[in-house]
This record gives C-alpha cells, sequence and structure tokens, in this order.
C-alpha cells in the first residue's frame, strides 16, 4: 500500500508542476516547431511519446503493474530526477515569450496532455481533475475520458536516442563530482559550480555540438554556472570532471554565477541575461 501511494504522489505531483507551467501557454498560439526546440525538450517529447507505447501495451495486455511502474519511473526518473530541474532555470528567468521559454512549454505541454490520458483509466478522479484546469484553449474534449488514445509515434531516430544515453552517462560523472565537491564544502548548491569535462574526442564533438545549438545549453543540463571542455591527452581515458568553484558574483534573480554582473548601474545584483528580462519588464 505504501509503495502505491507513492507512485501517486510522485504522479501527481509531476503533473502539478506541469500544470502550473503552462499557465499562460496557449498550444495554437505559443507552440514552437520540432524544428526549432531546444534539443533538451525534443529529448523529453521523444520520452513521453515512447512511454506512451509502453503503457498502452500493457493496457492492452492487462500487465498493469507496468504500467504503473513505467508512469512512476518516467515521473521519478526522467522528469524529476533530470529534465524538470533542468529547465526550471529557463522556465522561471528567461522573458516569458522567449522562444526558449515557449520550447519548454510546448514539450511540458504534449508532456502533460500525454500523462493525463494515460493514466485516465486508473486515476480517474485525479485525471479528469488535471484536465478540467488545463488551459480551456487547448482542451480538445469536454472530458479527458471522452479522449483517444492517438499520440503521436516517436520523431527521433535511434542515433539521437543513443547520443542522449552518452549524454546522460556524462551527467552521472558530473553528479558524481558534484556531490563529492559538495562532501568536501567546495560548493554547496550546484550553481556555485564551475567544471571542466576531460573526455575523448568523439563525447567533445557531441558536447561542443549542443553549446553551439544553444548559449548555455550545457550549463543548463547540468545545472551549473560554467562548463569548459578539454580532450584528452590519452584515448584510453574515460570522461573526468574537475570542479571548481564558479568564478564571478551570483545573481539575485537566477542564483548563477557570472563575471559580468551588475553590467546595468541600475541593476548591479544581476547578471546580463537576467537585466535584460527586468529591463524588457520595467519598460
Amino acid at each position: 500500500l505504501n509503495q502505491l501511494v507513492e507512485v501517486y504522489r510522485r504522479i501527481r505531483n509531476t503533473s502539478r508542476f506541469l500544470l502550473a507551467n503552462v499557465d499562460g501557454f496557449d498550444p495554437a498560439r505559443h507552440s514552437v516547431s520540432r524544428e526549432n526546440m531546444l534539443e533538451i525538450d525534443r529529448w523529453a517529447i521523444d520520452r513521453v511519446r515512447r512511454l506512451a507505447q509502453r503503457v498502452i501495451g500493457a493496457y492492452r495486455r492487462y500487465e498493469f503493474h507496468h504500467l504503473f511502474r513505467d508512469l512512476h519511473n518516467f515521473c521519478a526518473v526522467d522528469m524529476g530526477g533530470f529534465y524538470l530541474d533542468a529547465i526550471k532555470d529557463r522556465l522561471y528567468c528567461d522573458r516569458a515569450d522567449s522562444p526558449a521559454r515557449r520550447s519548454a512549454q510546448t514539450a511540458l505541454w504534449e508532456i502533460l496532455t500525454t500523462l493525463v490520458r494515460l493514466m485516465a483509466p486508473v486515476l480517474v478522479f485525479t485525471a479528469d481533475e488535471i484536465w478540467r484546469h488545463l488551459p480551456e484553449s487547448g482542451r480538445t474534449s469536454e472530458s479527458v475520458h471522452l479522449e483517444r488514445w492517438d499520440m503521436a509515434a516517436p520523431a527521433e531516430d535511434e542515433a539521437f536516442v543513443r547520443r542522449w544515453e552518452t549524454l546522460l552517462e556524462v551527467r552521472s560523472h558530473v553528479t558524481k563530482a558534484l556531490e563529492e565537491a559538495r562532501a568536501r564544502d567546495l560548493i554547496g548548491s550546484s550553481t556555485e559550480a564551475a567544471i571542466t569535462i576531460k573526455a575523448p574526442a568523439a563525447i567533445l564533438e557531441m558536447l561542443r555540438s549542443l553549446q553551439a545549438q544553444a548559449a548555455e545549453a550545457l550549463e543548463e543540463i547540468f545545472i551549473v554556472s560554467k562548463v569548459n571542455l578539454e580532450e584528452h591527452g590519452s584515448t584510453g581515458e574515460g570522461v573526468q570532471v574537475e570542479v571548481t568553484r564558479a568564478p564571478g558574483g551570483k545573481c539575485a534573480r537566477c542564483w548563477r554565477y557570472s563575471v559580468e554582473l551588475g553590467t546595468a548601474p541600475e541593476h548591479p545584483e544581476l547578471c546580463p541575461r537576467c537585466t535584460s528580462v527586468v529591463l524588457d519588464l520595467v519598460r
């Protein structure tokens, strides 16, 4: 019973976070096309679409223990253990209508509307409650129980999946190094850290390609203030991560560290990104 309660709480709490962060999002007007989405958001959509395939298959085979396991693991590991933490900075600190924030909301919308349909047969009242709180412009039926399981198929190929498996393996090395630095009292929050990743050329090429797609893409994935990349001198070595204190000062708004703090005299406590957002709000 305790395990079932924990599964329920995890699914409900994940749904609450998703619901809160699609507030003001109109999928008809604000959705970002796949080609213009950040890669981490494409990864999240791919994960929920693959989840839908597994869960629908479990329903058809009456394997209810499998569907509960898959729903819980998705909420606990993919969402709570990685994606939702990584995008909080974008959701909370970017301009409300910035392309990067709209990219995240596009992913959150599909994740939420997929999850609520998948849980509807077994979490009837919770699913109906979530559905009634969706923005009215995005609801396609009066009730989730009138919806069909015609979710979109995964759009990413196996090369994309393998690329992200490698990236998440690198992230596990980063997480371990951050925990060790925290145990030594070198840092508290991970945003106090600057990291140097030393890796073989193939892995560095993948990481640099992400850096080229979006500014601070790696800082978002690893939830740190600065990421440096270095190639190993020896091809036989794996991934190594060095952690130091991030240079500069702490932004009072996003809590990341920046050497460019206070570029605007009227906001000396803010980083350039947050200064730009705040100035836009007061104009």
